[in-house]
């Protein structure tokens, strides 16, 4: 299957940062993995000011849009506006940094193996 957000958000002309379990799938090079067929949500943040050219943009290409929690079956995003947005870029993507993601999946025991991962590509970067 192929996803859709991937190449819609390299056009995108707005700034943005995948978050959560993006984040996490993209900081451990895809060693965990969220995607499915039955369910494939993205994580994203973006500047409050910004939230309708982002469901415009997602919209036109059908895929749906949730703010700040949501889901549906198949492909979709959740935004998550914010008033200031800080990114890194990694693989052409731009992402929240490395310690705020591995942060993220230290706190749940189910991301354990990319929050390993993570530490021994990286070193000890957060914490």
């Amino acid at each position: 299957m192929d996803f859709k957000v991937p190449n819609i958000i390299k056009g995108a002309d707005r700034p943005y940062a995948f978050t959560g379990l993006s984040a996490i799938e993209a900081w451990s090079d895809y060693s965990y993995v969220q995607r499915g067929i039955e369910k494939s949500p993205y994580f994203i943040k973006i500047l409050k000011k910004d939230v309708d050219y982002w469901k415009g943009l997602f919209g036109k290409y059908e895929v749906p849009v949730y703010t700040n929690g949501g889901t549906t079956i198949g492909e979709y995003v959740i935004l998550e506006p914010v008033n200031k947005l800080e990114f890194v870029e990694k693989d052409d993507y731009k992402l929240i940094s490395l310690s705020e993601t591995e942060d993220i999946a230290k706190k749940n025991e189910i991301y354990s193996y990319p929050y390993r991962y993570m530490r021994r590509k990286y070193g000890a970067a957060a914490n």
